[in-house]
Order: structure tokens, then sequence, then C-alpha cells
């Protein structure tokens, strides 16, 4: 069987709703749960959580024997032998020497078992990336949009993705999927001309579909925070079950994660704080509302605030902007107001649900996050009432980028969830 294949069998459902196609016949896509629908699962399943759960526990903790897989997750010796059998012959794992004699062998993670491409779409075209399984970026590659139709663009896109594969010299069935992070805006019409022929959400998987067809694998389309946040849950940067990211960019995202789940909400809105009040008749926002975050926060919004503070002829730039708030106390103090709009919105996400890391990742965190830090720690780390607060965190460099759409494959594909488990029948 080979890598590919073994590791799409590992992956049963997807954690949003019709968001990547499942593979294995026993699967149901969770499109339309509600309540005339029951949950149910079977031994498949079962035994694929247990797969994904064996992968995950050598993953995060590193070489392990079976003795001590048998007792962290508590299944029997025999049933580990089975499922560590099963992925060395995938060549997800192997199976290693100890450091001392005398030790029973270990299962170390192959970084070469399995590998994820990531597009991320930006304003000048897309940018791509190629990770192995432990989430590295092997070859980063940037595409520019043309003024050509967006089928047109997208059969460059798909030429791009394999010469990188093939320059990498990667066998393309150890390629499991493609991470796709783009917001809706960007995607254009389904004319390929950017009309507003259709919704936003139509738009997206159209472009999804598209590059399914081109390059005959799955492609899983998000939005830069989702990919940014799942990144660094499989760089290893985030291991609390209960955390919330913040992405500050262009515009500002935000993903929640209680007890190991990302809340997406009905509608897929969960986390969004890009539209909360911020200023009390303030500027006019694209939501027809004014004041709200994103008109304070995006980084167009920031950069002209910071100018009208210096009374600077051209809005600065981000480092600019750090450089100047280290010297110049008008430029601190902008930065700080601006930092504290955000402390604003996060504090009652922080005390409706009590996260053990508040982590902020994007261009603007990279350029600003001390200062962004510090204001956090004042106003959201520390609750109503005393006791621990939220641990406040930087992400790395970067964070957002193509490289994480492709670590955020990862971590979709394989990472055990409860979703797993489940299978949707129509109660009679």
């Amino acid at each position: 069987m080979g890598t590919v294949t073994a590791a799409a069998r590992l992956y049963r459902s997807p954690r949003r709703a019709g968001a990547f196609p499942v593979a294995g016949p026993e699967s149901r896509r969770l499109d339309s749960t509600n309540s005339a629908e029951v949950t149910g699962s079977n031994l498949a399943c079962v035994r694929d959580h247990n797969q994904l759960l064996v992968f995950h526990a050598i993953r995060t903790r590193g070489a392990s024997t079976r003795r001590d897989l048998s007792k962290l997750t508590g299944l029997t010796f025999q049933t580990i032998e089975n499922i560590s059998r099963r992925l060395i012959e995938a060549g997800i794992l192997e199976d290693v020497p100890p450091p001392t004699t005398g030790r029973p062998r270990q299962l170390v993670l192959r970084p070469a078992g399995a590998y994820a491409v990531g597009i991320e779409a930006v304003q000048e075209g897309w940018r791509v990336a190629l990770c192995d399984l432990k989430g590295r970026a092997l070859a980063e590659q940037q595409l520019a949009l043309g003024t050509t139709s967006l089928a047109s663009s997208l059969d460059e896109l798909t030429l791009v993705v394999q010469d990188l594969i093939d320059d990498a010299e990667v066998p393309i069935t150890t390629v499991v999927a493609v991470g796709l992070a783009a917001p809706s805006s960007r995607c254009g019409g389904a004319d390929g001309h950017g009309a507003s022929t259709r919704g936003a959400l139509g738009r997206r998987e159209w472009v999804r579909d598209s590059l399914e067809r081109r390059l005959q694998m799955p492609v899983l389309c998000t939005s830069a925070v989702i990919a940014a946040a799942r990144g660094e849950q499989w760089s290893g940067r985030i291991s609390s079950r209960d955390f919330v990211y913040v992405h500050l960019a262009s515009e500002i995202g935000c993903a929640v994660v209680s007890h190991g789940q990302l809340c997406t909400g009905a509608r897929g809105r969960g986390g969004d704080i890009a539209h909360t009040p911020a200023v009390i008749n303030g500027e006019l926002c694209e939501c027809g509302r004014r004041g709200c975050l994103q008109t304070v926060l995006g980084e167009p919004a920031l950069r002209r605030a910071i100018a009208t503070t210096l009374a600077a002829p051209e809005p600065p730039t981000l480092e600019e902007i750090s450089r100047r708030a280290a010297s110049d106390p008008d430029a601190a103090e902008a930065l700080e107001g601006v930092a504290t709009h955000l402390a604003d919105a996060l504090l009652p996400a922080v005390q409706l649900l009590d996260p053990e890391i508040v982590m902020i990742g994007g261009p603007i965190a990279d350029a600003l996050g001390m200062a962004f830090c510090r204001v956090l720690e004042r106003h959201v780390a520390v609750p109503a009432g005393g006791g621990p607060g939220p641990v406040i965190q930087r992400a790395l460099p970067g964070a957002g980028g193509a490289a994480s759409a492709a670590r955020g494959v990862l971590y979709e594909m394989l990472t055990p969830a409860m979703d797993h488990l489940l299978l949707n029948t129509v109660a009679v």
C-alpha cells in the first residue's frame, strides 16, 4: 500500500463540513447534521482513529517503544504491534534500535513518509510551499497574478505546484493533499474574471474544485487564520487544547479551539472578531457599520492611524512604526492605543472561554508583537477576581503563509479527533 493511500485511510471525516472529499467508503460527509440525524461509528472508524492516536503520540513525544505506547494510549500491546506494522509498511514510521543496548526497539516519525503542499492567495498572486511530515518547509515559490482569467491563473499555479514537487525530488504519491489559504474575495468569480456571479463561499469552492481537478489530489480550502493556528499546532508551538489565536494582517482573524476542537460555529464564522465594535462612530467598515476592529487594527488602518499621530506625509511601514515606537513617546502611545482595542475585543472571549493560551501572529505581530503582548498581558492575562490567566504568546515569524497552509493540511488529516469516529445516518 502506498504512503498516501495509507495516510488517506487514516483520515475519515473533515473538521469542517464539505471541506474535503472524505476518503474511505465507510465515511459520510458531516454536511447537514440536524436534530433529525443521529451519529454512530463502526470498527473501521475505530481502527483508523487508533492509528491516528498512535501516530500522534509518536509525533508529539518522539521515539517511543511499543510498551510505552500501550501504556499511553490504553491499547493492548498486540494492537500497538499491528498498528505500528501498518504504519511502517506505509513508510510513515521507522523502527529503530534503542540508544542503549538491552532496551526494546523504538518507533520514530519518518519525515519523508508524507508531504503536503500549501498555497496562499496574496494580493500580488500566489505563494506555494512544500512541507514534509515534520512540517519543515523544503521549497517555496511565488507566482505573480497576471491579467488573464482566473482559470488561466489556476493553470499556471498547477504547473508551479507540479514543478515544486519535482524539483524537490519528492514522489508525487507521497503528497497527501494541498492546503489553500485564501479569502473568498481573492478567489474571483466562477466565470474566471472576478465577477460576483456567485457568493463568496461558492467562489472558494469553485477554486478548490478547479485545483482538485487539475492536480488530481485533495484540496482543503481554509482561511489564513485557521491555517496559521493549525500550523502552530502541527509545529508543536501550541500544545494546549484550549487556546485563542489571533492573526494580525491586512485582515484580522481569530481562531478559537476548545477541548481540542476548532469552534467554527453554525455557519463557519466562529471566532470572527474583525467586525467587533471598537470605536463609537468610527471609520466606516466594508460591512456597513462604523468603528469595527478591522477599521482600527487592520494593517492599512493601523499605518494610517500612526501616520496621523506623527503627522507623517505617508503611512509608515510596520518596521518603521516599530523603530519609532522605541524612541518616540507619541508613536508608542498611539501604538498602545491600537493594541488596547484588541485587548478590549479579546477580554470577553477570554472571560467566557478561559483559554490557556492567547497567541498572536501575522505581519503585525511579527513587527510589533512585543508592544501588543505587553498590552495584552496587562489587560487580558490578569482576569477579574485574580487567579491565573492565559499565557500570552507570539507565533513564529511568517505564521499564516503557504507553509502554514501545508502544515494545516497535515494537522487536519493526521491528528485524532472525535469526528473521525462519527458517521451520520438519517433517523427513521
